[in-house]
């Protein structure tokens, strides 16, 4: 499923009490993908051994409920080959890939959706768009034409042991065609192979 969306922000209200607490997630950009945020939970809290407190658990540190620390793996991606360098484009920090990019991102081992947020420049192929392909291993996890303008975010559906039994997996995200600016932009002046723009990569443990 594909969808618009801007920077992403949630927050997450646990229990009452002593046990109060409340998490900002801010989904930020970076090289490294974010960590959560979160807003620091009391010593009490952390501490408080009363009845409420059964129902949660210590996330490095912090008290979230048992149901939400088997979702929050931590959300840390790491470009490795394929990749231009970051660059910033207004609030936002992207990346483009070249015919073929590879990232390595937490294994949550169960399931869970990858969300791709990519922007590709559909008017410089006309009327056949690029096909972009993400896999990982033997697994194509999806195959779409990137023919719509603009910013989007792919969701895709990962079933259980898809990304394998590490700790980590490696995703590939492959282009059937590239373009140079110089070459396919009128009065453009830059000679990078391009691929699509990547704003990052999250995956989200069901």
């Amino acid at each position: 499923m594909e969808r618009r969306i801007p920077r992403r922000s949630f927050v997450i209200g646990l229990g009452t009490g002593a046990a109060a607490a409340s998490l900002l997630l801010a989904t930020r950009e970076s090289a490294l993908g974010p960590s959560p945020v979160p807003i620091r939970v009391s010593t009490a809290a952390r501490s408080a051994g009363d009845a409420c407190c059964r129902d949660y658990a210590d996330y490095v540190g912090w008290l979230v409920t048992r149901d939400d620390k088997r979702r929050l793996a931590p959300d840390r991606v790491r470009y490795d080959d394929g990749w231009h360098a970051a660059e910033r484009h207004g609030d936002a920090t992207l990346r483009w890939t070249r015919g073929s990019a590879t990232l390595t991102v937490v294994n949550p081992r169960t399931a869970a959706t990858l969300h791709l947020d990519y922007n590709a420049l559909a008017g410089v192929f006309g009327d056949v768009p690029q096909v972009v392909t993400l896999s990982a291993g033997d697994h194509v996890l999806s195959s779409f034409p990137a023919g719509a303008a603009g910013r989007r975010v792919l969701d895709i559906p990962l079933g259980t042991g898809v990304l394998g039994d590490r700790d980590r997996a490696v995703i590939r995200i492959d282009v059937d065609r590239t373009f140079v600016p110089a070459n396919a932009i009128e009065g453009a002046s830059d000679t990078r192979e391009l691929g699509i723009q990547v704003y990052g990569v999250r995956i989200e443990a069901h």
